[in-house]
Order: structure tokens, then sequence, then C-alpha cells
């Protein structure tokens, strides 16, 4: 057992029956593998701060990792500073030489894909580390093939500790909304969020989004008790509502005079979402698409670089012609595990505007939001909303980018807010699920 063997006195007095049972399962379970299971709001966070200082005491170095880079630093501000990203472990030699006998607590564990849960179980089981996965099951799953968490649980049986107490929605009708949600009864959550006056029917688009953004700007301009302005976020479930909310949101703020009056347009890139396969048919390429890379391949492409297609190969023969700065080449599409594939598209930027990182880019850390505080000819400058950090994008290059006022479900899923406003067509009423409405 990771305890030792030993009783560990919880020293966080607060915390209820099913933590201190979570706890005790940690500690006690002998397994290599095994997991913590918890609705949103239960409490996980708290209960991995204590036992992070119970398997200090043992003597057990613990290694945090997520999923993404964003989960990360919600994990290094909760005060788990050593916490690093799942590729981080998969990709670095020298990472995986210092985890290596360690315990390893993957948060988030739902988003982790199963090839890469693979991969990590395969690196516990040459090294002998122990690996705790603690997750919700409820929300959405890894965008790359696999229900990890389901697999393992319904599978391969692994020992799991439940928290199903909703700590962090204080209201009562809230709570059991979102508890339905979690549990798949998606009517019943509607009913009580509907009991509660939150569901509002409104008959046209313009009509909706205007109520959408009155209400988001109503609740950012509130404040705490304690200093410090209330935070909203908009949820949509379609891109295309997303763009009608951000240009709605930014007129308002533009006449307002908190966003500059003029756009500086530049270039930002949208995943295309090919998978692997996909990328490989040397026929799904047209000119225009922007190629990336996230390893070195041959024919000299590198790491980070983003190159241009300039012809595609409609008959399925040969290479793919690329062009950076004036330089052409030939990119076989069988490296396709090297790069990922993009739209380019103009994007309107001002000082003022609220923005998130769509990807990892040098500094930018995906969905990350940031205040632009300078719009240039060919990068922005940009002040971090959680750090206070400023960076500056990457001179000349495509942007990773998108406006952070509306975001998708899956985009949203993590974050902690004080209201949220979901504006919902009807007719996208056929595709929802319970997952949006729980995350």
């Amino acid at each position: 057992p990771l305890g030792g063997g030993r009783e560990w006195g919880i020293s966080r007095e607060w915390l209820n029956p099913e933590q201190r049972e979570a706890v005790r399962h940690v500690l006690q379970c002998p397994d290599t593998v095994f997991g913590i299971r918890g609705r949103a709001g239960t409490g996980k966070t708290a209960l991995m701060t204590e036992c992070a200082d119970a398997l200090r005491a043992a003597g057990r170095p613990l290694r945090v990792l997520a999923p993404s880079s964003a989960a990360v630093e919600v994990l290094k501000r909760e005060g788990f500073e050593n916490a690093a990203t799942v590729q981080w472990l998969i990709a670095s030699p020298a990472a995986r030489r210092e985890a290596a006998g360690k315990t390893l607590w993957i948060d988030e564990a739902g988003l982790v894909s199963a090839k890469q849960m693979r991969q990590v179980m395969e690196f516990a089981h040459e090294t002998g580390s122990r690996l705790v996965l603690s997750g919700d099951r409820g929300q959405h799953r890894a965008v790359e093939r696999g229900d990890t968490l389901a697999i393992l649980e319904d599978r391969a049986g692994i020992r799991t500790a439940g928290l199903s107490r909703i700590k962090r929605q204080q209201a009562a009708g809230y709570r059991e909304a979102a508890g339905a949600f979690g549990g798949n009864r998606p009517g019943e959550g509607f009913d009580r969020l509907e009991a509660m006056g939150w569901v509002h029917e409104i008959g046209g688009q313009a009509e909706r989004v205007d109520f959408a953004v009155k209400t988001w700007l109503e609740k950012t301009a509130l404040t705490h008790r304690g200093g410090g302005c209330h935070t909203a976020a908009i949820v949509a479930p379609t891109h295309a509502e997303i763009g009608i909310i951000t240009a709605r949101v930014r007129a308002v703020l533009r006449e307002r005079g908190d966003i500059g009056p003029e756009d500086t347009v530049l270039t930002r890139l949208v995943s295309l979402g090919l998978t692997e396969a996909r990328r490989r048919d040397p026929r799904g390429y047209e000119p225009g698409q922007v190629v990336e890379f996230v390893q070195n391949a041959p024919g000299g492409f590198v790491k980070g670089q983003q190159w241009t297609v300039v012809a595609g190969s409609p008959e399925g023969k040969g290479g793919i012609a690329v062009e950076r700065g004036g330089v052409r080449r030939t990119l076989d599409p069988a490296q396709a595990a090297r790069f990922t594939v993009y739209r380019a598209e103009p994007a309107g930027f001002a000082p003022g505007d609220r923005v998130r990182a769509t990807r990892n880019r040098g500094e930018l850390l995906n969905n990350s939001r940031h205040r632009v505080l300078e719009a240039g000819p060919d990068r922005l400058r940009l002040q971090d909303l959680s750090t206070g950090k400023v960076r500056e994008t990457e001179p000349g290059a495509f942007l990773h980018l998108t406006h952070a006022y509306a975001a998708t479900s899956h985009a949203s899923q993590g974050r902690t807010v004080d209201h949220v406003i979901i504006s919902q067509p009807a007719a996208t009423f056929a595709v929802a699920s319970s997952e949006q409405g729980y995350v």
C-alpha cells in the first residue's frame, strides 16, 4: 500500500465521509493502477491535496499529471507546482527518468486518450511506478479514440473510490440539476433548472443572442465582497452560434470603449480535425491549408514550423507541395503522425479583446485566456488573465487564438466561473447531450 500500512490521520477536518474514504482507498490500495471517480464539484482536488501530504509523509514521491497544459496551470495554482502534462511524460526521456518509480496521479483522466493511457501504463509497469486515475465519466471524453476510464473500470476492473456529493454548487436546486446531468438524466436536469427560473425560451436568434450578451455583461460587472469582478462564460453548441455571439459582444464593448476602435487583421488557424488516417491520404489536401509540425520530419521539416499547401495530389500519387518563406518542399503524407492540418482564416483583434489559445504554441498554453494589450501588424502583445504575465505571439506566425467571449462545452470543461449562460438554438436540441449540460 502507498501509505506503508500505517493509519493516516486526516489533517483537513472539513473533508466529508466520502472524501475521507477516498483518501483511505488511495493509501491502502495495493494495486498498481486504481482510481478516484467523482462528479464535477465533489472535491477531488481537496482530496488530492490530502493524499499528497500523506504520501510525502510516507516517503512516496508524487508526480501529478494532467492531459492539457491549461489543466496543469490550474493544478499549479492549487499548489501542485511540479504538475506536468501526460505528453511530457510520454515524449521526454528526461521526464521518464525523473518520474520512474514514483506515484503518478493523473487528474482529468477521462480526457486522456486510449493510446496515451496505454503508453503511461506501460511506463508504470516497466518502472514499478504506481498510477492513480482521477476523473469523471460524466464529462466529455478524449478527442482521440477511447473512453479510457470506462474501459479500465468496466473491462479491466480497476478498483475505484467514488465521490457523489457535490460541493461546488451551493444552491440546492442547482446542485440537484448538476447531479441529474451527471447521472445521465438530462430531462430531469432541465426541469430542475426551469423550476428555478433559469431556462428562458426566446423566439428569434437576434433576441436570444442579445439576451445572452446582456446577461454576460451584467454578471461580469458584479463584484465580490472581498473585491474582484465576477466571472462568467457563454457556452454555445456550434461555432456558428459562437461567431454570432462574439460579434455582438465585441460590438457592445466597442461602443463602450472597452476595446479599440479598429481591428488589426491577422491570420489564425482552425483545426480541420483530421485523423491520422485522413492525413495520410494525399487526396485530402487543398491549396491554402496549413501544415504545422509537432515533431521533426524527413525532408527538412522542423517541429513548430508552419508550411502552406500550394498543390495537393488529387490522384493520390506523390507528395504534397508546401511553401514557407519562399521555399518549396515536398511533404510525404506518410509522415502524418508528425504534423497537423489547419485551415487559415482572417481574424480581427483590438486592444482590450479577450482571447483564448487553441493549442500550445511558444509560451501560450492551450485554452489559456488573455487580454490583448497591443495589436501589431504581425503579432499580438497579450496579458494572461490568470497570472498577469505579458507575452507576445511569435512574429509572423499564424495564430492559434480565438476570441474568448463564448466557447463550446468541450472548450469550457474544467473551468470554474461564477455564472454560466448557455445559448442553445432549437435546431441543435437533437445533438444536445448530458455531457454538455453537466459541463
